[in-house]
């Protein structure tokens, strides 16, 4: 018969996925009549925006767009123009352990964006995206504990840990913000609005109560031109608050923020003011360490039983942090330094993460793409440059790291004689998980009584081996350890190599 043992329940969420999809999209897109006729591209700004996320039997679902704006010089003329093109795109990941119940983690990049000119009313885009997917499942472990009635079956039992760090709650929220802003005072009257870029932050994430509340800003920069052809930039720093309902007792909190619209209009009537919507999906995340009590050793004193065990897998935390890091870019002029050259606007995009180890280190490479658009005395003129900002962090051999990469703060530019010199600065944050297994008890089995033979001995000496403990001692010859201490006179439980103990029958 089994033995019947309280269950401890732990409700958790499992990774049973981790895939990339790298894929390409193209088009031929011909210029809208508004805009002049191209003569060269300036620079090439994509966005991705991710608008469905669907978790099916097997596989997981992608849709969204690709939004470029394309700067450019018009033919036979000076100054910028820009147009913008779509490029619809959608993808799907083979995964067997996926359900309709699993929730998508995405982080979605836009590796490379390139513009070739076809004619001067007809450009060819190519983009090159990735999407990095955790496919998370709910998942409920059970966990022998003590056993509920001990006493009648002689049963002498101890309890153990099982320390696990486990994604506890793993959630997500679509959330909208729409606003009418106006430029500050000071800023010339913008005539056109160029480009439009979007960020979006989270600076905040703590559990209260069973909500997940975060807090953050999307931040919107604008590149305008205004009536005499001079462009400059607006920024605009949105903030948001949000709440995410549902079971979150944790202590590490991550939130990553997607954006899957974006619309600014410019008032026809006031052409200070624009009208702002934005569309967002946060996807958030609570992890802790639980400490599980489970049975981890027993026997009887009066019945034969069988114990199975199981050596389950488990995480546990051994660092978490963050560090800035920043790198110097050079981004050379074409040519000769243009006299008067100035940076008007810069994009800093954050393209493929990569983890790598060499060693005894763990380095976390991240990738950026620098893209300025620089004015010299005579022409407007476009520079790009990918490089890759990295950290080193020492770790131990088969340790995982969940880590990412922010542009927290803004780039700086510095004009030198060899170019452009752009400095970025990153906020690396990680986890480092160790694996590793630990034994449990599944099931207990009871069998037949245990008999005492008539030619028994009544006392039996043992010498203590080693570093056994009397539990192992007691555990061997079936016997409850405080009749050992009463037969062997102790008084502490703590024993030596070599020391002799007292065994009566009546305990075995």
């Amino acid at each position: 018969m089994d033995l019947e043992c309280r269950q401890e329940t732990v409700n958790c969420w499992e990774a049973v996925g981790r895939r990339k999809v790298e894929r390409e999209e193209s088009g031929e897109m011909i210029v809208p009549d508004a805009c002049p006729d191209v003569g060269e591209v300036l620079a090439v700004r994509p966005r991705l925006l991710l608008q469905r996320r669907e978790a099916g039997e097997g596989r997981g679902e992608f849709a969204g767009l690709i939004k470029t704006t394309i700067l450019y010089r018009p033919e036979g003329e000076s100054g910028e123009a820009a147009m913008e093109v779509t490029l619809p795109f959608s993808a799907t990941v083979e995964e067997p352990a996926i359900t309709s119940g699993c929730i998508l983690w995405t982080e979605p990049w836009v590796l490379t964006a390139d513009v070739h000119l076809l004619n001067s009313r007809k450009v060819l885009v190519k983009a090159i995206y990735r999407l990095d997917v955790t496919a998370y499942c709910p998942r409920t472990e059970s966990f022998l504990s003590l056993a509920e009635d001990p006493a009648p079956w002689g049963i002498r039992q101890q309890e153990g840990t099982v320390q696990a760090f486990l994604p506890v709650s793993i959630q997500e929220k679509a959330f909208t913000y729409q606003d009418t802003l106006t430029l500050p005072a000071g800023q010339p009257d913008p005539e056109e609005v160029l480009s439009l870029e979007a960020r979006c932050l989270c600076k905040e994430a703590r559990v209260v109560g069973d909500k997940l509340l975060f807090k953050g800003e999307a931040v919107l920069d604008l590149l305008c031109r205004d009536g005499a052809g001079v462009c400059f930039p607006v920024r605009f720093q949105l903030p948001y608050s949000q709440v995410m309902e549902g079971e979150a007792d944790g202590d590490i909190c991550q939130v990553s923020i997607l954006l899957s619209d974006i619309s600014c209009v410019q008032d026809t009537e006031d052409p200070r003011s624009f009208r702002i919507d934005l569309s967002m999906t946060a996807q958030g995340t609570v992890r802790r360490t639980l400490e599980i009590p489970v049975l981890s050793d027993l026997y009887s004193t009066t019945y034969e039983l069988e114990a199975e065990r199981e050596a389950v897998s488990v995480q546990t935390l051994t660092d978490r942090g963050e560090a800035q890091e920043s790198t110097r870019i050079l981004l050379p002029w074409p040519g000769e330094q243009p006299e008067g050259a100035s940076c008007q606007d810069i994009q800093v995009r954050l393209v493929r993460p990569t983890l790598r180890r060499e060693g005894e280190d763990l380095y976390l490479d991240q990738e950026v793409a620098v893209s300025a658009l620089c004015v010299g005395e005579t022409e407007a003129f476009g520079l790009e440059k990918t490089e890759t900002i990295s950290h080193r962090l020492p770790a131990g051999e088969g340790e995982l790291c969940l880590w990412s990469a922010e542009l927290t703060r803004d780039p700086s530019t510095q004009t030198m004689p060899e170019g452009l010199e752009v400095t970025v600065p990153l906020t690396f944050r990680w986890l480092r998980l160790e694996k590793g297994t630990c034994p449990v008890i599944r099931r207990v089995t009871l069998g037949e009584k245990r008999q005492v033979g008539e030619d028994t001995p009544s006392l039996i000496i043992r010498a203590v081996r080693g570093e056994q403990t009397l539990w192992d001692i007691a555990k061997a010859n079936g016997a409850a350890q405080e009749d050992i201490m009463a037969a062997s006179g102790l008084t502490d439980p703590e024993l030596y190599s070599g020391q002799m103990l007292l065994i009566p029958r009546s305990a075995r």
